[in-house]
């Protein structure tokens, strides 16, 4: 039987997902995932830019930490390399918070079940690789992109945060960004 806090989501008592009013699934943050990679975004951002992701009270519990990112207004994003089902190791979408969802107009679900590279116009692949590769080599990158969204929109970034992630050990656990300034407009 799987424990309430091992959902990734909220349920119902039929066991069905809950979703808020924008379509975007209801995230249980005492789920062991959401509260370990949340820490794992803060300290590598921490450690990576020298000052805190976010000012947040002292004292916050994972839960209220994972919660407080998640419900940040700028756009978090993060991909590790995982299997995509037919035996390409590919940078998959592991985590994205609200606005972030709401920017690229996806379910938590549908967001984390993307290649990253499906995000980035075919123009801009060359780009988003070197941006990629740039990123592992010196640990961080201040960029200026274009992605799409799912439904088509254009999203200009400007000077997004990308970041190396390590766990607590130091292991490396993929790429994360944070956005501080989009702009979107259809093609």
């Amino acid at each position: 039987m799987i424990k309430s806090d091992d959902n990734l989501f909220k349920t119902n008592n039929q066991g069905s997902i809950l979703y808020e009013e924008s379509g975007i699934e209801i995230i249980n943050f005492g789920n062991k995932f959401i509260k370990q990679h949340t820490q794992n975004l803060l300290d590598s951002f921490a450690a990576t830019y020298g000052r805190p992701m976010f000012e947040m009270s002292e004292g916050l519990t994972p839960e209220e930490k994972a919660e407080f990112v998640f419900f940040a207004p700028q756009a978090i994003l993060s991909h590790d390399i995982r299997d995509d089902g037919q035996g390409v190791r590919e940078n998959i979408y592991n985590y994205a918070n609200r606005a972030a969802l709401l920017i690229f107009e996806r379910t938590y679900q549908e967001q984390t079940a993307l290649a990253s590279f499906k995000s980035a116009p075919s123009s801009f692949q060359d780009e988003r690789n070197n941006l990629l590769g740039e990123c592992l080599a010196m640990g961080k990158v201040i960029f200026d992109a274009e992605r799409v969204s799912a439904k088509g929109k254009k999203i200009l970034i400007q000077k997004g945060l990308f970041f190396n992630i390590s766990d607590t050990r130091g292991i490396y656990r993929g790429q994360a960004v944070l956005l501080k300034k989009t702009t979107s407009k259809n093609f």
